[in-house]
């Protein structure tokens, strides 16, 4: 199927949305719009198809050699016709009727596909044809503005329902590719191909075809798909998609996105005076390009995929011809302007024209900031090696370090020591050598060193704006070192300093510093204080200004705050938002997001879910830095893999978890200590693992690390060391949040024996989406039960234990109770759960109260409930 016609994936709405539109008997019919390849004309073949027994089709096809022909796109239907009837339309509607009525006792649906190539008087009589009561139109056009007007009138008096074609969303296009692969496919691959094609059909099936031609896209050992390369290239499918998109554009607007293609983007007045602005206003209304909301205005190609493939259809005599015209119209474009300065050197380099070095080097700069290090790399390689200077050496460094090599890029600034550079270069190649040696197993130890000489540089340096940037560089480095090794308390005092105004920081620093402030503050145990401190970082994040590089630390920081501060589904949320997001870079929706994802199912008890997250991961892990995740992947597989009941696998991804290298973060390592050792909980020694737990609980203790305290304390009672309850319940009643909300009430619960109170525990657990604390919390309060509880105690419990029973074997994660009910029940169950009286619910339903008792009554009975308190107690 990967190499045939693709099916109709992802497009159900749409479907049911044509369907019912063509049903209703006052309607003429469906003007389908989008932009071409999008899907138009395959969605309007599958709905036809499908009502094929109840109605008779016809096929029209326009064209655009039959564009200037009077009723040429009917020749099909004319050739039964008399020949002399041509000349007068309402002659051939009244003859076409009558044809029509002939030859089939069913509706006629007329399918116009191609419609904006329609002759005037094909588009009149068609139209006509319209208004006949047994057919009806379905007519299928790139955009309204290109429909012909006899169609744009049907659907402004409401006979033809226009639906838009959209792109298809990263949920849309795994259905997809799922269906055509018949297999899972790994999240990451699945945002690749979405964020390359921009959610179009068309491109994403040449994509596919290639990736797999290629060998860079296959099954794992698991037989999910998943991306074997980092930085594939597109050939000939891609190239062949996009030319017969473009094909039916004038000249001009071709020559629009050839400029637009080799620049990267221009602003307006930078386009050739004969560009006129309708063929801009079309290329906008395809969605082909987009305009910058910058000062001047700017245009530039949407799709990333389809300006690589224009730019390298463009013949090189063509792009020598088009380079000199643009030279000779803008003498400006020797500017800085990033606009367009990564295409626009690339292209003098194509042409065979000198490029000075600081241009290359700023080019290659642009190009690492994009996540492309291929392509800053290309730039560096035309620097002459006697000219390799310090910043040649700093963005040649930060391209590996993209490329996933953070051994090469240490190489690099170990060799360019004793290079000439100024003070400003020298600072920005030490931090980025203490940055990287943090990481390293044998050297992590240099990178207090390093700073220490950086910051003793800077101190006997006179003051200025450059050396004042270049201390701000430093203290944020420290910063973050500081937050490596886990000191807090420094990690807080000098995230505080750093944010007084007078330090006059800009949109990054600013949101650098708070992001800094809520993780230290919910890592310390002060949940309320970080969670108000990360609105500040939402608000911030949302600064056009940010660099790219500083919106993707703070999202980190925004999900690690929330998962810290027990707010686990929103952490899921905005994890999953990642996706929805093209301009994300791949690595940033790669396996980072995969990870992300898996561990939050696992936290939650949803192994299965987890699973199918992870076992994609590993395959990927192809880059010399990819062991920096290795070890938290096989701690999470294995505990995943234990709440599965698979205890085998378990302990063999527990090996693996051992066997791993690096010296990770120090936020990194409590991760992997949680996960690791409630692995081992399960398929080896309970006691030693909450024994080990108890002890991470003292070290996070001794370092003011509130949360990771409170995380390892609570596994530990949870795995049968009920003796540390009080200790528990004096931890949770110190800090913040929903978690230590749940651990206070499950320790005092644990402290008072109470049933009542372990069920409570159990259902606020649930809320926050963590099953294993409930499922522990509902056995503990079934061991515990004495006849005198109550039965409603009793139902409550067993509610919760089958919930979380559920979620941890994966039988349905998304269990409603109310799911039985019909809408009036629910209707009537919310009003009574919020206190509402039954004489009120039937005065605001216009209902005797004897139908709402008996609805109440029917509810009580589909839920097994005693009356309104337990109701109140399900909804919540």
């Amino acid at each position: 199927m990967v190499l045939g016609v693709w099916p109709l994936g992802g497009r159900d709405n749409l479907v049911r949305q044509m369907r019912n539109s063509l049903e209703p008997s006052d309607g003429h019919g469906v003007l389908l719009t989008g932009t071409a390849g999008i899907g138009k004309s395959a969605l309007a073949r599958r709905v036809l198809q499908d009502l094929q027994d109840t109605a008779h089709v016809v096929h029209i096809r326009a064209s655009a050699s039959l564009h200037q022909t009077p009723l040429g796109a009917l020749n099909l239907l004319r050739s039964h016709l008399d020949p002399r009837l041509a000349e007068n339309p309402l002659l051939v509607v009244s003859a076409l009727e009558g044809l029509l009525a002939s030859t089939t006792e069913k509706p006629v649906i007329l399918l116009v596909d191609n419609a904006e190539e329609l002759d005037a008087m094909s588009a009149s009589v068609l139209a006509q044809l319209a208004c006949v009561p047994f057919v009806k139109l379905v007519v299928v056009c790139q955009s309204l503005s290109r429909a012909p007007q006899e169609f744009c009138g049907l659907w402004q008096d409401g006979q033809l329902t226009r639906i838009e074609v959209p792109p298809l969303t990263f949920d849309e296009m795994r259905q997809l590719l799922s269906i055509v692969l018949d297999a899972r496919i790994a999240a990451s691959a699945a945002h690749f191909l979405w964020s390359s094609s921009n959610g179009h059909p068309q491109y994403v099936q040449a994509m596919t075809q290639e990736l797999i031609e290629c060998g860079q896209l296959g099954p794992n050992a698991e037989g999910i798909w998943v991306m074997n390369g980092a930085h594939p290239d597109f050939g000939h499918r891609l190239a062949s998609a996009v030319a017969s998109r473009l094909r039916g554009y004038d000249p001009e607007s071709r020559t629009v996105m050839e400029l637009l293609a080799l620049t990267g983007g221009l602003p307006l007045d930078c386009l050739p005076e004969n560009t006129g602005q309708k063929a801009l206003d079309v290329l906008q209304e395809d969605g082909l390009i987009s305009f910058d909301r910058s000062e001047p205005a700017a245009a530039r190609l949407t799709d990333r995929e389809v300006a690589r493939a224009v730019r390298e259809a463009v013949p090189l005599g063509r792009k020598h011809s088009m380079l000199r015209s643009m030279l000779s119209h803008v003498c400006s474009l020797t500017t800085d302007d990033l606009l367009w300065q990564v295409e626009y050197v690339g292209w003098r380099l194509e042409c065979g024209m000198a490029v000075p070095d600081e241009r290359l080097v700023a080019a290659a700069a642009e190009s690492n900031n994009r996540r492309d290090p291929v392509n800053a790399l290309w730039f560096l390689q035309r620097v002459p090696t006697h000219r390799r200077h310090a910043a040649v050496v700093l963005e040649e460094a930060h391209a590996h370090v993209l490329l996933g090599d953070s051994a090469a890029a240490i190489h690099i600034l170990d060799d360019a020591a004793d290079c000439e550079a100024s003070l400003s270069e020298w600072v920005h190649l030490e931090l980025l050598r203490g940055t990287l040696l943090q990481r390293h197993q044998q050297r992590h130890v240099e990178t207090q060193g390093i700073l220490r000489s950086v910051q003793e540089r800077l101190a006997g340096t006179r003051g200025g704006p450059v050396t004042d940037d270049l201390r701000a560089c430093f203290a944020a480095v420290d910063i973050e070192h500081a937050g490596f090794e886990g000191r807090l308390q420094d990690m807080e005092r000098a995230a505080a300093e750093l944010t007084l105004p007078a330090n006059g920081l800009d949109a990054s620093w600013r949101l650098r510093a708070a992001a800094w402030q809520a993780e230290v503050a919910v890592l310390m145990g002060q949940q309320e204080v970080g969670l108000a401190k990360l609105n500040v970082v939402i608000e911030r994040m949302l600064d056009a200004r940010v660099d790219q590089s500083e919106w993707e630390n703070a999202q980190a920081v925004v999900v690690n705050t929330l998962v810290l501060a027990g707010r686990w589904q929103e952490a899921a949320q905005d994890v999953r938002q990642w996706r929805t997001r093209h301009e994300l870079p791949h690595s940033y929706s790669g396996i980072e997001t995969d990870l992300a994802e898996g561990v939050l199912h696992v936290l939650a008890g949803r192994g299965g879910e987890a699973l199918e997250r992870l076992e994609s991961v590993t395959s990927q892990l192809t880059t010399p830095d990819s062991s920096f995740f290795r070890a938290r992947i096989e701690a999470a597989t294995a505990y995943a893999h234990a709440l599965q009941g698979n205890l085998s696998m378990a302990t063999t991804h527990l090996r693996r978890a051992e066997n791993t290298q690096g010296n990770p973060a120090w936020v990194e390592k409590q991760l992997f200590n949680y996960l690791y050792w409630m692995a081992v909980a399960a398929v080896e020694d309970t006691d030693r693992a909450s024994h080990q737990l108890l002890n991470f609980a003292d070290e996070n203790a001794d370092k003011a690390a509130g949360a990771f305290e409170l995380m390892f304390l609570l596994a530990a009672v949870m795995l049968g060391r009920r003796e540390e309850a009080t200790r528990l319940a004096e931890t949770a009643q110190r800090q913040q949040g929903a978690f230590a909300r749940v651990a206070h009430t499950y320790a005092m619960a644990l402290l008072n024996r109470s049933p009542r109170q372990l069920t409570e525990a159990a259902e606020r657990a649930l809320d926050m989406d963590f099953a294993p604390l409930a499922l522990s919390a509902t056995q503990t309060a079934r061991e515990w039960a004495e006849p005198g509880d109550g039965r409603d105690i009793a139902k409550r419990t067993d509610r919760a234990f089958m919930r979380a029973e559920a979620i941890i074997n994966n039988v349905n994660t998304t269990i409603d109770p109310l799911g039985v009910l019909t809408a009036g029940e629910r209707r009537i169950a919310d009003l009574a759960a919020n206190g509402t009286p039954s004489k009120e619910i039937a005065s605001i339903l216009n209902l005797s109260s004897r139908t709402v008792d008996g609805y109440l009554n029917r509810t009580y009975s589909k839920l097994n409930l005693s009356g309104r308190t337990e109701l109140r107690s399900v909804l919540g």
